[in-house]
C-alpha cells in the first residue's frame, strides 16, 4: 500500500505526500461542477448536482485534513491526519471510493446534457 502512488505520483512521489495537492484536486473539481452547472438541464443537471454535492463533501474531506497538517494537530490527537470517512474506513480505499462516486454521476450527467445537445 505504501507504493500506492496513482499516475503523476509514479512520476513524482513526494507530490503524494502532500495535501496541497489533494486539496488542490478536489478544489479544482469542485469548480468545476461549478462552472458547468449552468449548462446542464434536466435529467443532466439532477445528476451533476448530485455529482457536485458529493464532491462538496469530498472537498471537505480534503480541506480537514489539509488544515491539520497546516496547524499540525491532528484530528481527536490521533498518530496521522485523519478525515470523518477515516474514522471507519482506510484512507486509500476510502479516497478511491470517493473519487468513484463522484465520477459515475458526473459521466451520467454528462450523457444526459449530450443527449440534449443532439436534440
Amino acid at each position: 500500500r505504501p507504493q500506492c502512488l496513482g499516475l503523476l505520483g509514479s512520476i513524482y512521489p513526494w507530490l503524494m505526500h502532500s495535501e496541497y495537492l489533494h486539496y488542490g484536486h478536489a478544489l479544482f473539481m469542485l469548480l468545476g461542477f461549478a462552472v458547468f452547472r449552468p449548462s446542464m438541464e434536466g435529467k443532466a443537471r439532477v445528476w451533476w448536482d448530485v455529482a457536485f454535492t458529493l464532491q462538496f463533501f469530498h472537498h471537505f474531506e480534503h480541506a480537514l485534513l489539509l488544515g491539520q497538517a497546516i496547524i499540525g494537530k491532528n484530528l481527536f490527537d490521533l498518530p496521522v491526519r485523519t478525515s470523518i470517512g477515516q474514522l471507519w474506513f482506510p484512507r486509500i480505499e476510502l479516497h478511491f471510493w470517493y473519487n468513484v462516486i463522484v465520477m459515475l454521476p458526473m459521466l451520467i450527467g454528462l450523457y444526459f446534457n449530450q443527449k440534449t445537445l443532439k436534440k
